[in-house]
């Protein structure tokens, strides 16, 4: 199951992955983006875990 955390403080948008079987539960983090949680962005950062920035 995918699903989100919203860290209203740092306006961060967590995604997480549980998954259960074989008598274990497993909970990881698999993605993250700026802002509110939002189901298109969702799709598009799951299993992207490094932002770029441009440097200025």
């Amino acid at each position: 199951m995918i699903y989100t955390v919203y860290a209203k403080h740092d306006d961060m948008t967590f995604i997480m992955e549980e998954k259960t079987g074989g008598g274990k539960r497993t909970l990881s983090v698999v993605g993250f983006y700026f802002g509110e949680p939002d189901d298109s962005a969702t799709k598009e950062y799951t299993n992207s875990l490094t932002a770029e920035f441009d440097e200025d």
